[in-house]
């Protein structure tokens, strides 16, 4: 029941959460931040965009042993990162399974584990650079000891799930097989496709366990998000926003965390507003300048992702190559 009307509750979140923050804000405290932006800056921010670009295609390429065109991948990034910047509930990330599926070379379980391995790596990343930045912004955190409790314990479980999956892989299939038994869904061919499809695809997540591509994914996704906080940092500074790198990889990271939550808005729209204002209020700014800059930030940042994100839908639209 809930699953028929996903996206109709996703839209009533998005518009309750808006509401919500909208509600606390004076639209003049959002013209007045955006009045600010500094040009220069935001040229950075894109420059870094482009940086982040060729970290995440490095790291796709390699997950996709080389089988794939670099270019053709850094196309493909492009566009799954624009179409997933602005479709509801993470759909968007249907867009990179897609377009990996119409090459010949990769199999249905190294396309969606590469997909799954990058997610995952970053969550790993965001969570251990959340926990360098606490310490060098710790004077300014309105609230320590929650914030301290909340970020270790928090930062625990998720290297927890993370070890399990990757290192622990056979379990998780033995589980699910286990599952699809007691449900008795292997008596359906569809629940055999299905079952079979889910262990092909936790079956090539063992392939990441290689010393070197599991460094070079790690190192790839520390590149990813340095180019991400350099690109918020940028964001920040161009609409007058004096907030120190560190502050910056805390801002940011309790968005990039709340996307693991089940419950998803059209576009990120209002859980990216509603933590990114909690970080900054947590760090001593005001609510409403939090409140402001996060809407503000937000268009800044899906138009950074806008004119590459086209360019490169309609690339592999008309199937042209790179």
């Amino acid at each position: 029941m809930l699953k028929k009307y996903y996206k109709q509750i996703s839209a009533l979140g998005t518009l309750a959460i808006l509401y919500i923050l909208v509600t606390q804000i004076n639209f003049a405290d959002v013209v007045l931040v955006a009045n600010k932006v500094r040009g220069e800056y935001l040229l950075a921010a894109f420059m870094a965009y482009i940086g982040l670009n060729f970290a995440r295609t490095y790291r796709f390429y390699r997950l996709l042993k080389s089988q794939v065109n670099f270019w053709k991948v850094f196309v493909i990034s492009f566009s799954h990162a624009f179409i997933n910047s602005v479709m509801p509930a993470r759909t968007g990330e249907l867009a990179y399974i897609y377009y990996i599926k119409r090459e010949p070379t990769i199999g249905f379980g190294n396309n969606v584990a590469s997909l799954f391995i990058s997610r995952a790596f970053d969550t790993l990343v965001v969570v251990l650079c959340t926990l360098i930045a606490v310490p060098f912004i710790l004077s300014a955190i309105v609230d320590k000891t929650q914030v301290i409790l909340a970020t270790f314990t928090g930062g625990a479980l998720i290297v927890a799930v993370f070890a399990f999956f990757i290192f622990w892989e056979t379990k998780v299939i033995w589980l699910i097989d286990f599952m699809f038994g007691i449900l008795q869904l292997k008596k359906f061919d569809v629940g055999n496709k299905v079952l079979e499809k889910i262990k092909e695809a936790l079956g090539a997540i063992r392939d990441v366990r290689e010393p070197r591509l599991f460094l070079d994914t790690l190192l790839s996704s520390f590149g990813v998000w340095v180019c991400v906080y350099l690109m918020a940092w940028f964001v920040a500074l161009g609409f007058g926003i004096s907030i120190s790198f560190w502050g910056t990889v805390f801002m940011t990271g309790l968005p990039a965390l709340a996307n693991i939550l089940p419950f998803y808005t059209v576009g990120n729209f209002g859980i990216f507003e509603g933590s990114k204002s909690l970080a900054l209020v947590l760090m001593g700014f005001s609510k409403e300048l939090a409140i402001s800059f996060s809407f503000v930030s937000h268009v800044a940042e899906i138009s950074l992702f806008l004119l590459p994100g086209i360019i490169s839908y309609l690339i592999l639209a008309r199937k042209i190559k790179p």
